[in-house]
């Protein structure tokens, strides 16, 4: 029997309870940051991303209890209301910096940009894969641009950051490799 390891399908890197930071703290009490990573249908709300101008980005940095991953899809789902707040264009980093303390702190590096994230109904899921085999230890994700401009907010009912945790031993140049046919 031959097993491939990392070859299972990418599971959600983040969960409950990780240390997530808000782009700030522009959101109703009970739409707040967590409960974009909370597993569950709630709604974060941020209200950097109004317009008119100037339109701020709005977002989290979550850094994974697990530890370094390299994070290869992110899924997103619409939240409950007014589509004109779901997110279109969204910008995912990642720094492998100690500690981060904020949403502004940190050493970042582009993973990925979304530009035309599109949801047809509420509580919709859609998943983005994208190349990438650098492991972090920290995500940000900021809403760049909403669905369409808006008086109100950027909204979220849920991300997910799909990868594999980081290999923790590296195979190096010269080491044997097994090969087993069936």
């Amino acid at each position: 029997e031959v097993q491939f390891l990392g070859t299972g399908a990418p599971k959600d890197v983040s969960q409950p309870g990780d240390p997530i930071f808000a782009s700030s703290s522009n959101s109703p009490g009970s739409e707040g940051v967590a409960n974009a990573i909370d597993g569950q249908p709630t709604k974060y709300l941020n209200f950097d991303s109004r317009t008119p101008e100037p339109v701020k980005p709005s977002g989290f940095a979550v850094s994974p209890k697990i530890g370094e991953t390299v994070v290869t899809g992110m899924s997103i789902q619409s939240a409950n209301d007014a589509p004109e707040r779901d997110p279109k264009v969204v910008l995912l980093e990642g720094s492998n910096d100690n500690v981060i303390t904020s949403y502004g702190s940190g050493t970042w590096e582009k993973i990925v940009q979304i530009d035309n994230a599109a949801f047809t109904a509420r509580f919709q899921t859609q998943e983005f894969f994208f190349p990438n085999q650098k492991s972090y230890k920290h995500y940000r994700w900021t809403v760049l641009a909403t669905a369409t401009a808006n008086g109100c907010c950027m909204q979220v009912a849920e991300v997910q950051f799909l990868g594999t945790g980081a290999p923790k031993d590296v195979t190096q140049p010269g080491d044997p490799i097994f090969a087993s046919s069936s």
